[in-house]
């Protein structure tokens, strides 16, 4: 996806020293201008609302983040980056943008607003996300429902 848009609501970053190893981007999906029905994951998305409905808000729409782009510099991947990137990112959304409630966190491939995808490398990390978290859905579609802050 184009790294410019949407605008990054959360950037989180890893450092060794002063070099950026990783980062994980991601924001709010604003639910008044998308459509669960316009998501390649819509099935997924679904299964997790009702299993999961406290991810409504109070106006029924589902509060939904989307990592929209992460990267692990190669030497680093496969070590357990990626996932820490991710929690750190669910804790960051958790305090900045759900306000402390339940919410839905899709990757890239699942898209509401573009085209999107998602890297083997990435598939790893929200497989390994899908045992730590309820989740719905295997490889490009894995959903996850993050119901209290991760620690």
């Amino acid at each position: 996806g184009d790294k410019s848009y949407p605008p990054s609501n959360i950037q989180v970053l890893l450092y060794n020293d002063n070099e950026v190893l990783g980062e994980v981007n991601g924001y709010r999906v604003n639910m008044e201008f998308c459509d669960v029905d316009g998501s390649e994951c819509y099935e997924e998305i679904y299964n997790l609302i009702e299993r999961y409905p406290q991810v409504l808000d109070e106006n029924g729409q589902p509060r939904i983040a989307e990592v929209y782009q992460s990267e692990i510099v190669s030497e680093f991947r496969g070590s357990g980056y990626g996932v820490r990137l991710y929690i750190e990112f669910m804790r960051r959304f958790w305090d900045e943008n759900s306000m402390g409630r339940p919410f839905i966190l899709i990757p890239n491939g699942c898209n509401l607003n573009m085209e999107g995808s998602s890297s083997e490398d990435s598939i790893r990390v929200w497989r390994s996300l899908s045992k730590k978290f309820p989740s719905s859905g295997e490889g490009f579609s894995t959903c996850i429902v993050v119901l209290e802050k991760p620690w």
